[in-house]
């Protein structure tokens, strides 16, 4: 006799508005909401954030202002790799196998994200990764194929429409001649 196994929410799974989480889906959550928190804090509200937002508006300038812009672009790119650190650990605590190819279908979703928020703004990163999280996960209640067609199609909606992104990076500083 055949039996048959209806799915099975996790023993210790939350439910919240109908959704189910697992402890893993929790942790990812946590983990994603405590980086960006702490990103925020550090970019608004410490010297060295102060110091990263003027090196990226204007190198010369803050480089004038005593800024040891070396040593911000260093402590940017290590910051840079503690976060994508962080991103592999909650992308290995989501699967369970890798394979040479694991990561590849995830390029088109973080490109289409990061154009839609605006290329180096990382509060427009933010709203770009939850717009297309969330537009692809009701794309997949209708099909799972559907997830790369529609950051596909949210990409190039953005770069016809607006292809700075929701929120463009700063204009370059001009110089105004009075004549």
């Amino acid at each position: 006799m055949a039996r048959t196994t209806l799915l099975q929410p996790p023993a210790h799974a939350l439910h919240f508005l109908g959704m189910v989480l697992s402890p893993q889906q929790l942790a990812i959550i946590a983990i994603g909401v405590a980086s960006m928190v702490a990103l925020h804090v550090l970019l608004r509200y410490t010297r060295l954030g102060k110091a990263m937002r003027a090196t990226a508006t204007n190198v010369g300038l803050a480089r004038s202002c005593g800024i040891s812009t070396d040593r911000v672009t260093a402590l940017a790119c290590l910051l840079s790799g503690l976060l994508c650190g962080a991103a592999g650990v909650t992308f290995a605590i989501n699967i369970t196998t890798f394979q040479h190819t694991t990561g590849f279908e995830l390029l088109l979703v973080v490109i289409a994200a990061a154009v839609f928020g605006g290329v180096g703004q990382p509060y427009g990163a933010m709203l770009g990764a939850l717009v297309i999280g969330v537009a692809s996960e009701f794309a997949a209640l209708v099909s799972p194929d559907l997830k790369q067609v529609i950051a596909f199609a949210i990409l190039a909606l953005t770069l016809l429409v607006r292809p700075n992104g929701l929120i463009p990076a700063p204009a370059a500083r001009t110089e105004v001649q009075i004549q």
